[in-house]
């Protein structure tokens, strides 16, 4: 299914849910995909809002951020997806922002 389609689909299921985290983060992903930044970042920044546990964002925002060099709002986005995921006790999600935050501030993991 082409994009543009599947974004009319999601489009349609947030109109019924506007708050559904999987729909929001979907849409957010497909803008993504095809460098719409803008609408993107709006539908991450729903998501976040509306459902702030949902951990998945965090990491894909925070990867928004630095496609657009804005490395402070990056670090900021993989420190609090960090600090979700450890009160939740998710090992692997606050591993995979562990890795991202150090690799986007030069933290070389073998200095632990």
């Amino acid at each position: 299914m082409p994009h543009k389609r599947r974004i009319e689909l999601l489009q349609s299921f947030l109109e019924e849910d506007p708050t559904d985290a999987f729909t929001l983060y979907a849409l957010a992903l497909e803008h993504a995909g095809l460098g719409h930044f803008r609408e993107s970042h709006i539908y991450f920044e729903k998501l976040v809002t509306n459902n702030p546990d949902y951990l998945p964002a965090y990491y894909h925002l925070g990867k928004l951020f630095e496609q657009q060099n804005n490395i402070l709002e990056a670090g900021n986005t993989y420190m609090k997806g960090i600090r979700i995921a450890d009160r939740q006790q998710n090992q692997h999600t606050k591993k995979e922002l562990q890795e991202a935050y150090n690799s986007l501030m030069n933290i070389d993991d073998s200095e632990f």
